[in-house]
């Protein structure tokens, strides 16, 4: 079997090998350990410099076809192992899959990539730098209003829902939102009248809500209304990130073909537990060299 890993930034910017090719395929080590030299990528000083800063997404993957979720890693996992949990992820962008969640030994801010799905789940645990929970919610509001202002009732209907599981302020989210349309403007990606009429109609769909951080008091329209335009990112993070709108669901989902993620430090990830995808593939963990990937077959 042959084991390869995509690694690259969260956000999916820069340049970075694509989906299995040469520079993506593990070394084997032996019978149930494979390794990738992160240099491999272009990017290893940047990696072995990010620290604390959970800038990438890493997903493990064979030729048989199984692959683990966006499993997010900063530059302190370096030397870490990741392992399979054996638990199951609904695929962010296609429901009818699901990925097998990893996550790193010691570094419990790490691992599977929290995101809201295409069928408004929230799943994953760990936020990429320049997203939080109230990020996250004003991605899939700005994702689900069109740019005529009409919104998929069948998504935003789980807007209260939502924000009780992540706990948010309608208000911040709404001052979030505001802060992404104005950056669309601005970056000319959006016109002015599209904005509006997103705003519109997620100022009325926010001003239906409760908020949890208040006791469940109902929001006040007016403050919804004239919400200030505020990055929830650079304040919770010191990141910023002005947004991204993606038609479908937001935050940058897992898989086929596309991820993001990082390992390195000594420039290896290694790997070590138990479960399996399917039936073999079972850890990663980083190490001194590269990225180990430990195989194993399942034990009847």
């Amino acid at each position: 079997m042959q084991v390869g890993k995509t690694l690259a930034r969260a956000d999916g910017t820069g340049k970075w090998p694509s989906w299995q090719t040469k520079k993506e395929v593990c070394k084997k080590e032996s019978d149930d350990l494979y390794s990738y030299d992160i240099t491999k990528t272009g990017n290893a000083e940047e990696i072995q410099n990010a620290g604390s800063k959970n800038l990438y997404c890493v997903i493990f993957s064979s030729d048989t076809g199984a692959q683990i979720y966006n499993t997010i890693m900063n530059g302190n996992c370096i030397g870490d192992t990741v392992y399979v949990t054996g638990n199951k992820i609904e695929n962010p962008k296609d429901s009818q899959k699901t990925d097998t969640e990893a996550a790193w030994k010691n570094h419990p801010e790490c691992g599977p990539q929290k995101v809201i799905t295409s069928t408004s789940k929230v799943v994953g645990t760990a936020l990429a730098d320049g997203t939080t929970d109230v990020t996250l919610l004003a991605d899939y509001l700005l994702d689900y209003v069109s740019d005529d202002g009409t919104a998929d009732t069948s998504k935003t209907d789980k807007t209260q829902d939502l924000i009780n599981q992540l706990k948010v302020s309608p208000l911040a989210v709404m001052s979030n939102v505001n802060f992404k349309l104005e950056g669309f403007v601005k970056e000319e990606t959006m016109t002015q009248d599209v904005a509006n009429k997103k705003k519109a109609t997620i100022e009325g769909i926010l001003g239906k809500c409760t908020d949890p951080t208040k006791g469940g008091e109902k929001v006040n329209q007016d403050e919804i209304n004239n919400a200030e335009a505020k990055n929830d990112a650079a304040e919770s993070s010191g990141s910023s990130n002005g947004g991204s709108s993606s038609n479908g669901s937001s935050s940058n989902g897992s898989s086929n073909g596309s991820s993001n993620g990082s390992s390195s430090g000594s420039n290896s990830v290694q790997s070590g537990q138990e479960t399996t995808i399917f039936f073999v593939f079972a850890g990663v963990m980083v190490a001194a060299a590269g990225v180990f990937f430990l195989v194993r077959r399942r034990e009847n």
